[in-house]
């Protein structure tokens, strides 16, 4: 039988970090000579003409449009009777499932955000475990979650594969190290990030250096009470400030200008704002938990404390405010580390690379 060079991407396509890997891997199919059709909820935006060889077809909110959702996904699988399938998150299950149904050979669903994290109940973790009988392949952003793939959610081992994430070089290093004392946290504000634990361990760190602030970047239902525990800390607006969501952009540039990047996760499947840190020679300290252990190599590109520990999370941001040259030392070997290992290009061609054989070798 013959297959057509279609591919499906769904995924959202907003101004995030996400959306510019999903627009750079269809631009790179396309060159290959693929037709790759995007689905993705929301209205149409100024980003659709970022990738304009490509068919977006908007789909509705799954919350209440179950249905329709579905009735779109079915119309689609038979009018352009794609080869390849890739989804991100859960509302691709759906879509693995009528491919399966469809017959589509190549299947692929991206894990992108730790179980732990998800704080998984046991109804949702069996749905799990249907769903993920479906795709062909895994991509797993990193080694850690290969376990958590294979033994929570029984999948074949041979199905799954590693590709990390990656990034546009913003081209902000400049090797030059900042004048403030800035500690950054960039992160949805949920319980699975540990920034309550970062505010338990600032006391310390002001005791030592009553200078530092701590710029916190994004938003999530925990936002109101982390504002609360700051403020009966006494550190709300003069030493913790909440800066709200900022675009990518934005993000970055923060990075840019801080002297420390922190993540103390509880649960982290790949810790994507890591690389973000190193792409503009920001050294992080973090949880050594998940894959953060295979992007920080300690006392190299920053430094790793056990999760929920903010003695030692406060040490070792201590250890780095005390000695500038460390610093210095340890931001050029984070953007060393990025150009070497996670330019967005280079991590695409790797997926795209993957995607063809699996093309070529099923159809």
């Amino acid at each position: 039988m013959k297959y057509s060079k279609n591919i499906f991407l769904v995924v959202d396509l907003p101004n995030s970090a996400l959306a510019d890997q999903s627009r750079l891997l269809a631009k790179t199919l396309i060159e290959r000579g693929f037709e790759v059709t995007f689905i993705s909820s929301g209205a149409p935006s100024k980003h659709d003409n970022a990738t304009p060889s490509c068919t977006i077809v908007r789909r509705p909110n799954f919350v209440g449009n179950r249905f329709k959702t579905l009735k779109l996904f079915n119309r689609l699988l038979i009018e352009k009777k794609p080869s390849v399938v890739v989804t991100n998150f859960s509302i691709g299950h759906h879509m693995q499932v009528l491919a399966w149904l469809h017959r589509i050979p190549v299947r692929i669903c991206f894990y992108r955000i730790s179980a732990g994290f998800l704080n998984m109940p046991l109804r949702n973790k069996i749905k799990t475990i249907f769903y993920y009988m479906f795709p062909t392949t895994f991509f797993s952003v990193s080694e850690a979650m290969v376990p958590e793939i294979v033994n929570t959610f029984k999948v074949p081992r041979r199905k799954v594969s590693v590709h990390y994430n990656g990034l546009e070089d913003p081209k902000l290093y400049t090797g030059k190290q900042p004048s403030n004392r800035n500690l950054i946290i960039a992160a949805r504000l949920l319980y699975g990030k540990g920034i309550d634990v970062m505010l338990n361990a600032l006391p310390k760190v002001l005791a030592k250096h009553p200078e530092v602030k701590l710029k916190i970047v994004g938003s999530g239902k925990d936002e109101q009470s982390l504002k609360n525990q700051a403020s009966r800390m006494g550190l709300l607006d003069s030493a913790v400030f909440f800066l709200g969501q900022k675009s990518h952009q934005e993000t970055i540039e923060l990075f840019a200008e801080s002297y420390l990047s922190v993540l103390p996760s509880r649960f982290e499947a790949f810790g994507y704002v890591i690389i973000e840190s190193f792409s503009v020679g920001t050294p992080v300290v973090a949880s050594g938990i998940g894959g953060i252990k295979e992007l920080i190599k300690p006392g190299i590109h920053g430094l790793l404390v056990p999760k929920e520990d903010p003695s030692a999370l406060a040490d070792a941001i201590i250890k780095i405010l005390d000695d500038p040259k460390l610093r210095e030392t340890m931001g050029n070997n984070a953007h060393a580390r990025f150009l070497a290992d996670f330019q967005l290009k280079d991590r695409i061609q790797e997926q795209a690379d993957h995607i063809e054989k699996m093309f070529n070798d099923m159809c």
